[in-house]
This record gives C-alpha cells, structure tokens and sequence, in this order.
C-alpha cells in the first residue's frame, strides 16, 4: 500500500462529487480507499459506499467502509475500519473475518 485515502466530504468544492473526487484520487496513484463519512445516515451512506466499492473495483484498489461492519458486509468491500472506542475488535472478527480484513486504530503500543 502506498498512498490510503479517506474520503471527507467537507473538502468537495461547488460541482465536485465525492465519486468523481475519489476517481480523479485513484487515476492519481492511491492503492487503497476509505469511505469515511460520519454525517451521512444510513442509506445514502451504504449508497455512496456501493458506488466507491465499483469504482475502486473497477482500479483494482482495495476499499474498506468506517464503522460500519453490516454496510461493509451489505456491498462487499474488503474490509472495515473501526477505531478503538466503535466495537470491541473480537466482536468484529466473529462476524466478518472469514469476509474480509479489519482495520483498527492504535492510538498506543497498550491498546494492540
């Protein structure tokens, strides 16, 4: 992995979509992309996942979904990220290890 990107909507300027951004970020080098979008609710959050998850698909990059394991696992992105305070990790690893990989936060050697 050489450049990870996470998506943040408050960056897009007057006409931008995130899709377009994130394609225009891919033609550009990134080899893996997070969608992390804390202000969307639910539905247009696992809309805008499944177009990121075709479009990364479509660039061979891997796409990973923030806190939402039952998004991630609903459009088949490679994997989930959650921080240390979203849900306890072996809670995560029972329901969707076998489907794709885990990201954590570390915000210290103590909390590996």
């Amino acid at each position: 992995m050489l450049l990870y990107a996470i998506t943040d909507r408050s960056w897009l300027k007057e006409g931008e979509s995130l899709a377009g951004v994130c394609e225009n970020v891919l033609k550009n080098g990134a080899t893996f992309l997070q969608i992390r979008e804390k202000d969307l609710d639910g539905d247009a959050f696992e809309k805008e996942a499944g177009e990121l998850k075709e479009l990364c698909g479509r660039y061979h990059v891997p796409f990973v979904v923030n806190d939402s394991v039952e998004i991630a696992m609903d459009i088949g992105a490679d994997g989930v990220h959650v921080g240390q305070s979203d849900i306890r990790g072996r809670d995560i690893r029972a329901s969707y290890a076998d489907k794709a990989d885990i990201i954590r936060n570390c915000v210290r050697p103590a909390n590996r």
